[in-house]
């Protein structure tokens, strides 16, 4: 998807009758009950082996389906942003609590869990299975479910602002 193309979400901003965010939210806790199934394998590593013409591959992680469509899903809901400098913002003491803490993301706005997100996705082009860390670390499921308390938040305060609560 183009930068164009790509929804313009006000990540830090705290308005709650704002459909896109809703929808991004949302499309992030979709993936809740498949990563805490029992057994589900978000993705593995393949071990190095030598081809047919002698050539050693290096280890690599294979995704699962459902692994391939959360980060398909992040993207198409904007989560990855071009605009963050995730190398340097994953030093900051913003990011090393969210990092270190996996507990910490149960408290993180909707901005800090797109850069912790363009963080994990970006960082796994450059570091093999970095994505898979965050999920087996429990980072990639607290975000989803965060993800699903800010949109049940989110839907909750719209429906009263309608007069619906």
């Amino acid at each position: 998807m183009s930068d164009a193309a790509r929804p313009r979400i006000p990540w830090d901003h705290s308005g709650v009758s704002d459909e896109p965010m809703l929808e991004a939210l949302r499309a992030l806790s979709a993936f809740i009950d498949d990563f805490e199934a029992p057994g589900f394998v978000f993705g593995e590593w393949e071990d190095s082996r030598q081809q047919e013409a002698g050539v050693w591959t290096m280890p690599y992680v294979t995704y699962g389906p459902t692994a391939l469509a959360f980060h398909r899903a992040a993207g198409a809901h904007g989560w990855l942003r071009p605009d963050v400098d995730w190398p340097k913002w994953a030093e900051t003491p913003e990011a090393r609590r969210l990092i270190e803490h996996p507990a910490a993301i149960g408290t993180a706005t909707p901005g800090q869990l797109a850069r912790l997100l363009t963080t994990i996705i970006r960082g796994d082009r450059f570091n093999e299975g970095n994505l898979l860390n965050a999920f087996e670390s429990g980072h990639v499921t607290a975000i989803a479910r965060r993800a699903k308390v800010l949109a049940d938040e989110m839907a909750t305060a719209g429906a009263a602002e309608d007069g619906r609560g």
